[in-house]
C-alpha cells in the first residue's frame, strides 16, 4: 500500500504550525511523496485578529506554482464546524467593502479541496443524535469533500449513519495520523471507522496533520493498521496524485 499525497498539511499561516510551504515541499520529496494538500485553518480559534488577513493567506495559495521541488500543489483549507447544526465558520459574516457573498462563499471557491473538522465550539455538549445530524450536515454540504478526524468528536455518534452518508454523497472520511499516533483510544476508534468505511464502499484518505515538515508522509503506523484489515486499496484517494485530481473532478 503505497500512499504518494500527503492531504492534510498546515504551514506557517495556520500560526501555530512551524514549516514553510518550501520546506514541506523537500520533506515531501525525502519521502517520496507526489503532492501535498495545504490546508491551513480557517476558523475563529485560528484567525489571529484579522479575518481578511487569515482569508487572504488561504486565499492567495491558487497563485502559487502547481509544483514546488516535484511535488504536486493542491490548494485546500481545513474549515472548523461551529455548531451542531454543522454549519462551517463565517458562513454568516461579510466583508464590509462587499456584502454579497459570506467570507465562507468566498472562501471555498477559491479552494480546491475543503476538508471539514470538528475542533471545539465553546463547552456545548452533544448528544449521539446531534452529534450524528451535525456530521451528516457537514457532508451534505456541497461544498465539503473531506470530514476531517472525526475521531475526535468528543462524545459518541452514529458512525455507520455517517459513513453510509460519505459513500452515498461520494464524500471522503479522513484517517488522520496524528489522531492514531497519540493514543489506544484513538487508533480503536479509527480501526473502527476504517472498516466500516471498508465494508460499506466509503472512501478515504489519509493525512498527517503535519504541523511541523518532518511529520509529513508519516503513515506506517495507520498503513499498518489498514493492512491488518485487509481494507481495500481502491477506497484509498490518495494512492497517487492522478487520484485526487480525479476525486476532485467528480465533485
Amino acid at each position: 500500500m503505497e500512499i504518494k499525497v500527503d492531504t492534510h498539511v498546515h504551514t506557517v499561516h495556520s500560526l501555530h504550525a512551524y514549516s514553510t510551504i518550501h520546506e514541506n515541499t523537500l520533506e515531501a520529496q525525502k519521502k517520496n511523496l507526489e503532492g501535498i494538500v495545504i490546508s491551513d485553518h480557517f476558523g475563529p480559534y485560528f484567525v489571529g485578529g484579522n479575518l481578511f488577513q487569515s482569508f487572504a493567506g488561504i486565499a492567495n495559495i491558487r497563485n502559487i506554482p502547481d509544483e514546488i521541488n516535484d511535488i504536486k500543489i493542491i490548494n485546500g483549507v481545513e474549515i472548523d464546524i461551529i455548531d451542531k447544526m454543522g454549519n462551517l465558520a463565517f458562513f454568516d459574516h461579510y466583508f464590509p467593502f462587499d456584502s454579497s457573498e459570506s467570507v465562507l462563499e468566498r472562501l471555498v471557491k477559491k479552494c480546491s479541496m475543503i476538508i471539514a473538522s470538528y475542533h471545539q465550539f465553546g463547552n456545548l455538549t452533544l448528544t449521539s443524535l446531534e452529534n450524528t445530524n451535525m456530521l451528516i450536515s457537514v457532508l451534505s454540504n456541497p461544498d465539503v469533500h473531506v470530514l476531517g478526524h472525526c475521531d475526535r468528536i468528543p462524545g459518541k455518534f452514529e458512525e455507520l449513519a455517517v459513513i453510509q452518508t460519505a459513500k452515498k454523497l461520494n464524500k471522503v472520511i479522513e484517517l488522520n495520523t496524528h489522531s492514531f499516533n497519540k493514543d489506544k483510544m484513538a487508533q480503536e476508534r479509527i480501526k473502527r471507522i476504517a472498516i466500516l468505511c471498508a465494508e460499506n464502499d466509503t472512501k478515504v484518505t489519509i493525512g498527517s496533520d503535519a504541523h511541523f515538515a518532518t511529520d509529513i508522509g508519516n503513515f506506517s503506523a495507520i498503513k499498518n493498521m489498514l493492512t491488518s484489515i485487509s481494507f481495500p486499496e481502491e477506497l484509498l484517494i490518495n494512492t497517487s496524485v492522478g487520484k485526487i485530481y480525479d476525486f476532485l473532478n467528480q465533485h
